[in-house]
């Protein structure tokens, strides 16, 4: 990555370009947009707990128009900085407006989703455009939640319950770090928080406060059914990686 001024941060760069969030800041619902080479993932909804990452909902409910809009302005600030790979831009929506709280120029704790919920993961995409590969379109597969595991002991039980993939780092163990991350997909929003209900039980209580935020995201949108509208189909803008 380069910056075209000495000492320029992302977030300096995305305040000039885009407008970035001021702190302290009232806000709505956290989003977050994955870029590799102007491909993008679709939004993603997240839910923080004692100022960590606790789950994630992937795709967002948002309108097309607010995918379009994220869009422009990470891709204004990959064009400014000459980037090549995988990059994240956190935003909050207040009052209809997209404003900027984080970049990260890198694969993100908020796309593992990806491992098991789209076409293409976050990881081998960031390496395929950084060795110049051949890049295909990312699309998400569904509906897709993921867990962070935080803090706590592996445990097997939870691969008894349909639709769980488990994805354990094999770090040391210490108090308040990710070791871990759960999977669950479905076709449905129902489905899927069916099944968060049948896991929670045999998750601790912070992590089934995670499950609960999951499941009340899933439940205020509009994908509940088979009739339900759950098309969120990833766009893609290309540029030379040269």
């Amino acid at each position: 990555m380069r910056c075209l001024n000495p000492g320029e941060t992302c977030e300096d760069i995305a305040s000039r370009i885009c407008g970035i969030l001021p702190a302290p800041y009232l806000f709505t619902a956290p989003f977050l947009i994955l870029f590799a080479v102007f491909m993008f993932y679709p939004l993603v909804e997240n839910h923080h707990a004692d100022g960590m990452l606790r789950c994630t909902v992937a795709p967002a409910a948002v309108s097309p128009a607010l995918q379009r809009t994220a869009e422009r302005m990470l891709a204004a600030i990959m064009e400014h900085l000459d980037y090549v790979g995988v990059m994240a831009m956190e935003l909050f929506e207040e009052r209809g407006e997209l404003l900027v709280n984080e970049l990260a120029p890198r694969v993100h704790n908020s796309g593992h989703w990806t491992l098991d919920g789209s076409s293409i993961d976050q990881f081998e995409l960031h390496l395929r455009a950084l060795c110049g590969w051949p890049l295909p379109l990312p699309s998400a597969e569904g509906l897709t939640v993921m867990l962070n595991l935080v803090g706590t002991e592996f445990d097997p039980a939870w691969l008894a319950h349909q639709g769980v993939r488990m994805h354990w780092y094999g770090k040391p163990w210490r108090a308040g770090r990710k070791l871990g991350h759960l999977n669950l997909r479905a076709s449905y929003a129902s489905e899927l928080a069916g099944r968060l209900r049948d896991l929670s039980p045999a998750l601790d209580p912070s992590h089934r406060e995670a499950a609960s935020a999951a499941i009340a995201i899933l439940c205020g949108d509009n994908r509940h059914s088979p009739d339900a509208h759950g098309s969120y189909p990833s766009l893609v803008a290309l540029r030379p990686t040269g």
